[in-house]
């Protein structure tokens, strides 16, 4: 990205009254750019640029309320412009600033019993939240089909790609020998999204990217960041990410959620397909993205190839996707026209 640092600078004052001493670009998140900024008050700022195009003030708003009127101390939100009419922005990149914590991210490897069961808590404690409807009615909603046109259209342009760019050259190479595994979970994603739209389900405020890399361990808590997606949605929107804990029978995980709550498997299933098509959608888009840079693009292409396994045999999460339930319904294996 090509930005020059004082068109930061000005922006973070115009739109957030910070006077920023010093800026310092930090290697961290997909798709977007992130800074940690000092003001004038030796206070530190986390600075995020993305490609959003939604309106920042949204998701402060809610996460405020969380965090303030609710008390949900691991609620970390973006903190609102003063003027919560103008949309901050950065030479066309949605401008976000978070208070700057210290402390580190958790991953799967590093998931204790005991950071189990505190991110079981906070995501119950969550997810029982009854918002006012003056909230509530700004966040977006769970409508099942997010991916499903983006990710059919780019493979289909990907596979039939015929210039002579290298990345992409390499891209349909990579796309036409996972052909049928691309095409199964495209087709399987499509049939439970068709499921899921004919059902009714208790919609709640969900984080809905809460990977244990969203989740940073401080002296005294675990905290959850880069609300950037917060929406309504089921619970199982956030649950996907801990399927494995929240699905083996008594774990730390499940008694500390609430064993009450009983996990619709069809949901997980429709989660797991969708985080796939975005995938295919993320790291498509990104090698038809010239602008991006080489660097950019060819950890692009190798995370796409990486979502089938780093062996020759199936594995990552396409995988993971195509061992999940499907419902028994009279959507069975058809194409929908959709490669037409």
């Amino acid at each position: 990205m090509n930005i020059d640092e004082s068109s930061i600078f000005s922006a973070v004052q115009e739109y957030f009254s910070l006077h920023l001493q010093s800026l310092e670009f930090m290697p961290v998140g997909e798709g977007s750019w992130v800074y940690k900024g000092r003001d004038q008050n030796h206070s530190s700022w986390l600075i995020k640029l993305s490609r959003l195009h939604t309106s920042m003030s949204t998701g402060a708003r809610v996460t405020a309320y969380l965090h303030d009127e609710v008390g949900l101390s691991f609620v970390i939100g973006s903190i609102l412009a003063p003027d919560q009419r103008a949309i901050p922005e950065v030479n066309g990149y949605d401008l976000s600033i978070y208070p700057f914590l210290e402390g580190k991210t958790l991953s799967y490897d590093l998931l204790s019993k005991e950071h189990q069961a505190e991110i079981a808590q906070d995501l119950r404690r969550m997810h029982d939240v009854k918002l006012p409807q003056h909230l509530s009615a700004l966040l977006p909603k769970e409508t099942f089909d997010k991916f499903q046109g983006s990710a059919r259209n780019l493979v289909k342009k990907a596979k039939e790609y015929s210039g002579n760019d290298v990345f992409l050259e390499r891209l349909r190479e990579v796309v036409l020998s996972k052909w049928n595994v691309i095409e199964r979970t495209i087709e399987n994603g499509y049939r439970l999204s068709q499921y899921c739209k004919q059902h009714t389900y208790e919609l709640v405020v969900c984080h809905a990217d809460i990977h244990p890399f969203n989740i940073l361990q401080t002296a005294t808590n675990l905290v959850m960041i880069d609300w950037d997606g917060i929406m309504l949605a089921p619970r199982e929107r956030d649950l996907m990410f801990y399927r494995q804990e929240i699905n083996a029978a008594n774990s730390d995980f499940q008694r500390a959620y609430g064993l009450d709550y009983q996990v619709d498997p069809y949901l997980m299933s429709y989660y797991n397909y969708e985080w796939v098509l975005q995938e295919y959608t993320d790291y498509i888009e990104r090698q038809f993205d010239v602008q991006s840079g080489e660097e950019a693009r060819a950890h692009a292409l190798n995370e796409f190839h990486a979502l089938f396994g780093s062996q020759e045999e199936l594995d990552g999460v396409v995988k993971e996707a195509l061992c999940s339930p499907l419902p028994d319904s009279s959507l069975r294996r058809h194409h929908f026209g959709m490669w037409q």
